[in-house]
């Protein structure tokens, strides 16, 4: 079968998660954009010495349900590791009667080779603060954890930290704000393996 045939297949049919953005700074969530919802995410990351770019991408998220949302990210600075179109995949697997704890299954990252990295994130949400962990296997096996601590206001800021294990991720803390289909978020992150911290900046539309 064409390899395009199945990734067509994969997107629409497959048990699998989106990483951006019903999620925080770095990390995918057990959240979900809702069902007949269209999130355009404009994400840039550089260095804030003059504000060099590292990469630009616009993501997007389509939600069917309650339970299920795809998307497609377009990274608009290609480089020699990284495909221009990803694909990504999220459904619901679990959610408690006060919604208490929710528990999605996914894969972001799917590119036109079929790579993909999957994981399985829980959130917990405690009222005055919110809790989500979880494991990603990464392109080339290796099994990292996920982290993260959120809460959001009445006021619609929110604010967070994230953590996800590898030397190629990253420690990030962020704030965020959200009225009527607008939100924005903006953040630093630390790469586990060293190096200078980098500014992450997300613009989101709800259509």
């Amino acid at each position: 079968m064409d390899k395009k045939v199945i990734l067509l297949f994969l997107i629409f049919f497959s048990t699998g998660t989106f990483g951006c953005y019903s999620g925080l700074l770095v990390i995918p969530t057990a959240d979900f954009s809702g069902n007949g919802n269209v999130i355009i995410d404009f994400q840039w990351e550089g260095w804030a010495d003059q504000l060099r770019e590292k990469q630009s991408i616009v993501n997007t998220e389509f939600g069917i349900g309650d339970k299920f949302e795809f998307g497609f990210d377009f990274n608009l600075k290609e480089t020699d590791h990284e495909h221009s179109v990803l694909f990504n995949v999220k459904y619901l697997i679990l959610k408690s009667e006060d919604s208490f704890i929710k528990v999605a299954l996914g894969t972001y990252n799917l590119n036109s080779e079929l790579d993909c990295i999957p994981y399985l994130i829980a959130t917990i949400d405690f009222g005055f603060l919110r809790t989500h962990c979880g494991v990603q296997r990464e392109y080339d096996g290796e099994i990292n954890y996920i982290l993260g601590i959120d809460k959001i206001t009445e006021s619609g800021f929110q604010f967070c930290a994230d953590k996800m294990s590898g030397k190629e991720n990253y420690l990030s803390v962020g704030v965020g704000f959200s009225k009527g289909k607008y939100s924005t978020m903006v953040g630093y992150q630390w790469p586990n393996g060293g190096g200078k911290p980098e500014i992450v900046i997300h613009l989101i539309f709800a259509l």
